[in-house]
């Protein structure tokens, strides 16, 4: 149980997962990218989901000397293993629609679920209103 708790400790909350879905797409992104992808969230927000995330190993901050100093971050390879988990909980959670509405969901791209949580909306499956 401890195991299960500590997993829900570092992935919860309303914006980490959308992080890391964004730098799942994109392997790269600087701040103001992040903050353009994720339109509903505050730059004090953003900043301190990062440095936590920063802090569990999970994303990485590399700060390139261009004109203007760029910093941009990535997901650590330890961060890449949380993909699998993303996607174990999309394929649960279209089966659990169609297990609580009793249709038949139409398929659904990874894109499109990922396109939605990167919106921070519920996705929309086909064929369940």
């Amino acid at each position: 149980m401890i195991a299960i708790q500590d997993t829900l400790d570092v992935i919860s909350g309303k914006w980490r997962i959308p992080i890391i879905v964004c730098l799942t797409m994109r392997p790269e992104l600087s701040f103001t990218e992040l903050k353009e992808e994720l339109v509903y969230i505050s730059a004090k927000v953003l900043s301190a989901e990062l440095r936590f995330m920063e802090e569990n190993n999970l994303v990485s901050r590399e700060v390139k000397k261009t004109t203007t100093l760029t910093v941009k971050y990535s997901l650590t390879a330890y961060g890449r293993t949380l993909e699998r988990l993303l996607f174990s909980l999309m394929d649960w959670g279209l089966t659990h629609r169609v297990q609580i509405t009793g249709k038949q969901a139409l398929e659904v791209s990874n894109e499109d679920y990922i396109n939605a949580l990167r919106a921070n909306l519920p996705p929309v499956v086909p064929g369940i209103v």
